[in-house]
């Protein structure tokens, strides 16, 4: 990007990663044209996700991360893996780089009994909630497991 507009200010919103993602030379001191917010997701914030998970689900002992590779939104799951290995879980990451992947997805965290998810954010990660790539088959795979889709209440 920064190649294309050398010239052009630009702004970005909520990318993960920009130094990581070469967008930009230091969160500091950005450099050229380029800058923005910046989602840096360190380890103490990532381990935040794993232990309000551990909360909710205290009896979990398996979950899973879902998370699109080829995002420069959302940090490697190296991080929440480190986290969820030191409250005592086994971290099991799911990688989606297209909606058609959802389906197939969830059913093998449904076959692998995963008690709790969490989603790295992303364009398409977030969009099963809207209802753009979800389809009943997904919420019934995760029905199947105990879990929750977002906006389920609980009986």
């Amino acid at each position: 990007m920064n190649v294309e507009t050398r010239t052009i200010p630009a702004i970005f919103v909520a990318i993960g990663d920009p130094v990581g993602a070469g967008l930009v030379a230091s969160l500091g001191h950005p450099g050229g044209n380029l800058t923005g917010l910046s989602m840096a997701f360190t380890p103490e914030f990532l381990g935040k996700w794993v232990e309000l998970l551990k909360k909710l689900l205290p009896s979990a002992r398996r979950v899973g991360l879902l998370w699109n590779p080829r995002t420069v939104i959302s940090p490697s799951p190296e991080g929440v893996r480190d986290a969820a290995k030191a409250i005592g879980l086994k971290l099991e990451v799911f990688t989606v780089s297209k909606s058609e992947e959802f389906e197939v997805t969830f059913a093998e965290m449904s076959k692998r009994r995963i008690a709790g998810l969490i989603v790295m954010p992303d364009v398409l990660t977030v969009s099963i909630g809207t209802g753009s790539s979800a389809s009943p088959q997904k919420s019934d795979s995760l029905r199947s497991t105990g879990s929750r889709t977002s906006g389920e209440q609980a009986a």
